[in-house]
């Protein structure tokens, strides 16, 4: 795209450069190329900008540079500048609503036409899946389980009964939300009682509203008393995320 365009996808201004220029890419200071924009927002990487290959840099709007040979953009945040221009080099891929052919989904699990099911995913009984979520290979929805609109939950990931997750979140690889815990009762006859742990795991959106950003989620329990909430937490690590990141 050209200068001018990047420039206003990334609410910035053109302080120097030919509004022309062709910008292909964007990257780091140490890593951009030709063609490609970078930015600098921590003064500590400014040694870094005399070596850089980029032709277009974003700048917060004090921040001078000894560089006459590459176009800057002024930028009130030039990290959220930069960030802009990448969603716009590398876009989310669109859904495409389809169920693949090795899914299992229960007959009493509500699934909206406009999702993705990938492969081998498992949604059971009572489950909810609103529009727009993507769920990748291997995944396994548990009964009673709630997906909110927009939600992408990546493969091998497990949501364990009676959960709930909120809109436009991302769970990665591997994470298990809702993990059974290791909580036990010693009894007279010195045997081990296991606890149950009733509580409802909940993963949310902080706001309701369409611009929330998807990194924005709260972990919380729900239902039960404060006694039971803290011994779920204990014993559950609130509600077990592994390896968790919101994007």
């Amino acid at each position: 795209m050209k200068l001018s365009e990047l420039a206003k996808i990334a609410d910035s201004t053109i302080e120097s450069g030919e509004p022309t220029l062709e910008i292909v890419s964007a990257a780091g200071l140490d890593l951009a190329q030709k063609g490609e924009v970078t930015f600098l927002a921590n003064p500590k990487y400014t040694s870094q900008v005399a070596a850089t290959n980029a032709s277009a840099i974003f700048l917060a709007t004090d921040t001078a540079i000894e560089r006459g040979d590459i176009a800057v953009l002024r930028a009130k945040d030039p990290y959220l500048a930069y960030t802009k221009a990448l969603r716009a080099f590398f876009p989310e891929p669109a859904l495409t609503p389809f169920v693949h052919s090795s899914a299992v989904i229960d007959p009493t699990a509500s699934v909206d036409p406009e999702t993705e099911i990938h492969a081998n995913a498992v949604i059971g009984p009572n489950a909810v899946i609103e529009k727009g979520v993507r769920i990748l290979p291997n995944v396994t929805i548990y009964e009673n389980v709630r997906v909110g609109e927009g939600t992408t939950i990546h493969s091998g990931v497990s949501v364990r009964e009676n959960c709930e997750i909120g809109r436009r979140c991302t769970i990665h690889n591997n994470t298990t939300i809702g993990s059974d815990g290791f909580g036990y009762a010693k009894t007279p006859e010195k045997s081990w009682l296991k606890i149950p742990q009733p509580a409802v795991s909940s993963l949310r959106t902080m706001s309701r509203s369409e611009r929330t950003p998807r990194s924005t989620v709260l972990l919380s329990e729900r239902r039960g008393s404060d006694a039971e909430q803290r011994s779920t937490t204990s014993s559950r690590s609130g509600i077990h995320v592994r390896s968790m990141r919101t994007h």
